[in-house]
């Protein structure tokens, strides 16, 4: 018959379970905000698109197969696309800084998660955590940066 494990460690195991689960939690949070903050970038060159769309297709006479009918398409498709692209670029930069946050704290996240479940021995871990807390002022206690920039994105 198996040994059975003590409940102790079927408890740790469980609040591990629950602190991955909750940080996959809180990454969809940030990953629907990072959707909708792409979209209103996006929404923000909308009207001059919508505008310029207008504009470029009332002054052009089209006739098919004519090569200065199918130039005028050519540069209101350029235009159209350099004014979507200004939506993209600014869209990525309202990210960019989060992503950079986001993964320094998954670095120190995976860091803290792995070492406890890795450990050979509960002293292993206690001393890994306090080095790692030590050197980087990003983790809080048992709880790390994540659940502050869970919040400030949301």
């Amino acid at each position: 018959m198996a040994k059975k494990k003590p409940t102790s460690n079927r408890g740790e195991i469980a609040r591990l379970a629950k602190q991955i689960a909750d940080h996959q939690a809180r990454i969809q949070v940030i990953a629907a905000n990072w959707w909708a903050m792409t979209v209103a970038a996006l929404d923000a060159t909308e009207k001059k698109y919508l505008a310029e769309l207008a504009k470029g297709l009332a002054g052009i006479r089209f006739l098919q197969n004519d090569p200065g009918s199918i130039g005028r398409l050519k540069k209101l498709c350029a235009k159209l696309a350099a004014i979507r692209a200004i939506g993209w670029a600014n869209a990525a930069k309202q990210i960019r800084h989060e992503m950079i946050s986001l993964a320094k704290n998954e670095q120190h996240w995976a860091r803290r998660i792995s070492l406890e479940l890795g450990a050979g021995s509960s002293d292993t871990a206690e001393d890994a955590k306090k080095n790692d807390q030590k050197k980087q002022p990003v983790m809080l206690g048992k709880v790390s940066m994540f659940e502050t920039l869970a919040v400030s994105v949301a």
